[in-house]
């Protein structure tokens, strides 16, 4: 599918469970509600996980310390889409299905388990004892293999998350880093006491729609059923400041670009390339958020903008990275992207010295060069020949001075920086002082309050280069304003946070954030985003059974 903007649409944007899984119960409700006789109604899904007991309201049963709304039967996915069938609707879901080898380790195996389970409860589900009817078989489950090309033969998966639901051919999409399991229900206060979990999501009406089922239905004529019905209808169009007016946290007019990750039997990229683009492009900052930033091209084109460079040349933007507490191969694989920026805009780095002795501290200022080199990525494993690199002047006996030698280290070696950039993550205050990390799954980035991209896609190399994934980019100065003040007053909520919430003042509020911590200021149960220091990271990939079969590419 070719990457294309599409424009008049509608977008609403939804931050956290809650949010997301009301407002797609309620979609689904509404399609329930349609008469039988209304043509081109229906709900399709592709998700990468699902279960059919997923409790789409009152999904904090159980999560909280205290009392919670107790889950029904009709708060369950299932019964929302045998609603959906009993009003005389089709129901086609997609369902990932790990390889053999995969179903070997845990979470292959307990994805197959879930789909295995969802398709005895749901598929070929009838209406009537016979199935008679145009559509006998109500709901249709097929459970779908990525066969994808990946390096080395690395396991791959289809890591879409799409729910479209239909209504006399007019389309709602909600698309996001929502599966559909009780891990990814949660309010916007994180109060879960097992793990609080940040996600976001969209929900388009308008010409985009027709982009994202195109891709749904390339995915399921890989199955032996019918598609049901062909939907041709043309889209409305949601033109800003026409007819009624624009929904809660969302904006009619906005230009989407439905971009994809694909290997399967063809290759599409266009989300790492669209990314690149506005990355290229920006100006005043950019912003992402995802559990781990870890690309190596994604990362080499903020290296790109970062790299000092005469004046008069534009100062580059601001740039803002948002990742849950680094875990697994992900605290090397961030260090090594974090050391890059941090180099590039630091005030000096402490290294070893290699004629031994006391460590050698780097002033960037009067450096004649300033950069970062990397090695061949997709064949090195590890990344580890990523260098800094820096030429400082060379006093003469007489005249002015001479340029030095260039020298360089591996970043593994770096002991400090002083000042540069640096990776954040957002955390819940709890009793006694403490702070419980928010696990930061949204897969999301912004650019200059004009640009916005939600989707499935993860800022690390598979999600880029080989596994299945679908991304919305959003242009609109009147959205993507909102979604960023949304964003991050949501990660400062003390009333002490410095107003307004933009990405001048992100920083100064992380070190407010860490100087309340330090005198025990934090307000419980508020939200604060801190700044990651070198103790979260790894300077050495990781050993074991991680270091020696995998490398960055399977991450």
């Amino acid at each position: 599918m070719a990457a294309h903007q599409t424009n008049d649409n509608e977008v609403v944007f939804h931050l956290d469970g809650e949010e997301f899984f009301s407002a797609l119960s309620a979609a689904m409700d509404q399609v329930a509600q349609t008469a039988a006789n209304v043509p081109n109604t229906y709900v399709r899904m592709a998700y990468w996980n699902a279960v059919h007991d997923m409790p789409l309201v009152h999904g904090m049963q159980g999560l909280v310390a205290g009392a919670a709304p107790a889950i029904t039967l009709g708060d369950l996915l299932e019964t929302k889409l045998r609603a959906v069938a009993m009003a005389g609707h089709p129901v086609d879901v997609i369902l990932f299905e790990p390889s053999r080898v995969e179903r070997l380790e845990d979470m292959g195996k307990g994805l197959h388990e879930d789909h295995v389970q969802f398709s005895a409860f749901l598929n070929d589900w009838r209406t009537g004892p016979s199935g008679a009817g145009e559509y006998g078989e109500r709901i249709r489950v097929f459970l779908e293999e990525y066969r994808a090309w990946s390096p080395g033969g690395v396991a791959t998966s289809n890591h879409q998350k799409i729910t479209i639901c239909s209504i006399n051919g007019q389309r709602t999409v909600f698309l996001g880093g929502f599966n559909l399991t009780r891990i990814y229900w949660d309010t916007r206060a994180h109060s879960r006491t097992d793990g609080p979990w940040h996600d976001t999501g969209v929900a388009i009406r308008g010409p985009a729609t027709t982009d994202v089922e195109q891709e749904w239905l390339r995915r399921w004529r890989k199955s032996d059923k019918p598609v049901r019905p062909a939907n041709a209808t043309v889209q409305q169009t949601y033109p800003a400041g026409a007819g009624a007016a624009a929904p809660a946290n969302g904006a009619r007019g906005v230009g989407v670009t439905i971009a994809t990750t694909n290997t399967e039997g063809r290759t599409e990229r266009d989300i790492q390339r669209l990314l690149i683009q506005h990355i290229q492009n920006a100006g005043q900052y950019a912003y992402f958020e995802n559990y781990a930033f870890s690309d190596p091209d994604v990362v080499a084109a903020l290296v790109a903008r970062l790299t000092p460079v005469p004046a008069p040349a534009a100062p580059p933007p601001t740039v803002l990275v948002n990742v849950a507490v680094p875990s697994g191969a992900y605290r090397y694989l961030d260090y090594v992207s974090w050391a890059q920026l941090a180099f590039l805009t630091c005030n000096s780095v402490q290294v070893p010295n290699p004629a031994g002795g006391a460590d050698l501290v780097v002033q960037r200022a009067g450096a004649l060069s300033w950069n970062v080199a990397t090695g061949s990525f997709l064949h090195e494993g590890w990344l580890q020949s990523t260098r800094i690199r820096w030429q400082l002047p060379q006093p003469a006996a007489a005249g002015p001075a001479l340029p030095g030698p260039m020298q360089s280290a591996p970043v593994s070696s770096i002991v400090a920086f002083n000042g540069g950039l640096r990776f954040y993550t957002p955390t819940r205050a709890a009793d006694g002082g403490n702070v419980v990390p928010v696990y930061l799954h949204s897969k999301l980035a912004l650019f200059d309050d004009r640009v916005a991209m939600v989707g499935t896609a993860n800022f690390t190399y598979r999600s880029m280069m080989y596994d299945g994934e679908m991304a919305a980019f959003l242009d609109s100065n009147l959205l993507v304003p909102e979604i960023r003040r949304r964003l991050f007053e949501h990660y400062n909520t003390d009333a002490a946070a410095i107003a307004p919430h933009n990405a001048a003042n992100w920083s100064a509020n992380a070190d407010a954030n860490m100087a309340l911590w330090g005198v025990n200021g934090l307000t419980a149960g508020a939200l604060y985003v801190i700044p990651l220091q070198m103790a979260n990271f790894d300077k050495q990939p990781p050993g074991g059974k991680d270091g020696w079969l995998t490398n960055h590419t399977w991450w």
